[in-house]
């Protein structure tokens, strides 16, 4: 059942009467203050307020580049499933994590010209 702003509206100015703690409708207020404020006010967020997350992915071959990730997670099919309550809504960032390269392990340069004799060198 949906109640109408009008209604909410007035249910909130009501509600905002009930400021004693004693009062035994205090709690059944609060909750009405809290759902009213959820749907008459709505909250507009700065641009440095809006937190952007970085979704990390273990890259372990070239597939991984041909799942559009970002494209599911744009789906309205996707978003719809978002619930309303969750403020920042925005897509992450997708970063990959690479595995240590092997050119380290088998050229290990500094290894190599530190066992050289300075003698050689001359």
């Amino acid at each position: 059942m949906q109640v109408p702003l009008s209604q909410v509206w007035l249910l909130d100015q009501e509600a905002d009467k009930i400021i004693l703690r004693t009062d035994k409708f205090y709690f059944c207020a609060i909750i009405i203050q809290n759902y009213a404020n959820h749907y008459l006010r709505l909250i507009i967020q700065r641009p440095d307020e809006v937190k952007r997350y970085c979704l990390t992915i273990a890259f372990l071959n070239k597939g991984i580049d041909f799942i559009d990730i970002i494209s599911i997670l744009k789906d309205k099919n996707v978003v719809k499933h978002i619930p309303q309550y969750f403020k920042n809504k925005e897509t992450p960032a997708i970063c990959n994590s690479y595995k240590k390269p092997l050119r380290n392990l088998i050229f290990n340069y500094g290894k190599v010209i530190s066992a050289y004799p300075s003698s050689v060198n001359d």
